[in-house]
């Protein structure tokens, strides 16, 4: 299931833009650094997992070599779901996928994508490359 997943987040990528703001994910600190914790809240209110229950976080971790998933301890009271997790080293990108059974959310067809920052706060070449790479990869699984 989290390889379908993940196939879902490649999609979100496609029509994704690098520099998202959203509305019902908030990340602790803004500013996403490799072995930093993060907290997170997510609003399903604004999402449509609106009026669900039990919903699941799974966040991906893409390094230069692999990713990683990470299913965070979270914590949901009413429509709010919270957790925290740490950002594995040499991360470039977090994408974070919300759930309720078979309901997902993805951002309007936009993904919830982090950047990983590194000097200067920015994100790497690195990260620029990897989502040439996720493109590719999407467009050579589809033809």
């Amino acid at each position: 299931m989290k390889n379908f997943t993940l196939v879902l987040v490649i999609c979100c990528l496609k029509f994704g833009g690098f520099a998202q703001k959203y509305e019902a994910l908030k990340i602790i600190p803004a500013t996403v650094k490799p072995n930093n914790k993060i907290a997170f809240t997510y609003n399903s209110a604004l999402t449509p997992l609106n009026n669900k229950k039990n919903i699941s976080i799974v966040i991906y971790a893409f390094t230069k070599a692999a990713w990683v998933v990470i299913e965070p301890k979270t914590r949901q009271i009413n429509k709010v779901v919270s957790g925290n997790f740490s950002v594995p080293k040499e991360t470039q990108v977090i994408a974070l996928v919300a759930r309720s059974g078979s309901a997902i959310d993805n951002n309007k067809e936009k993904g919830y994508l982090i950047p990983v920052a590194f000097e200067d706060n920015k994100p790497t070449k690195e990260y620029y490359s990897m989502m040439n790479g996720l493109y590719w990869a999407l467009g050579s699984h589809t033809n």
